[in-house]
């Protein structure tokens, strides 16, 4: 939505007096009204048809996704586990990084 500012809503207010005159000016507001009434409310019917859709649609795929979230789980729980091990008896620690190509000895 445009940042309309209180210059600018003076400015299309005298343009609108100037145009329309001071007799149908309560009219034209009148209308201007109901339209933005209408815009509003129909803005409010879309989001509110996106949002059922999307949860309809969301719902199943959760429930697909269930199963897999937990053989992800259940593989990499061990290997996890198998990690924490080797840190806790100090064969590995979380501050090491990989020799780069150069660093490591050559291999005859």
């Amino acid at each position: 939505m445009p940042d309309i500012g209180l210059v600018e809503l003076l400015l299309i207010g005298l343009v609108l007096f100037l145009v329309v005159g001071p007799e149908r000016l309560p009219e034209v507001m009148v209308q201007v009204a109901d339209i933005f009434r209408t815009l509003r409310q129909w803005s409010e019917k879309l989001r509110t048809v996106v949002t059922e859709q999307t949860e309809a649609f969301k719902k199943p795929l959760e429930q697909e996704c269930d199963p897999l979230r937990q053989d992800m789980y259940d593989s990499t729980t061990p290997i996890t586990t198998e990690f924490n091990d080797l840190i806790k008896q100090g064969k590995v620690t979380l501050d090491e990084q990989p020799k780069s190509n150069s660093e490591q000895t050559p291999r005859d």
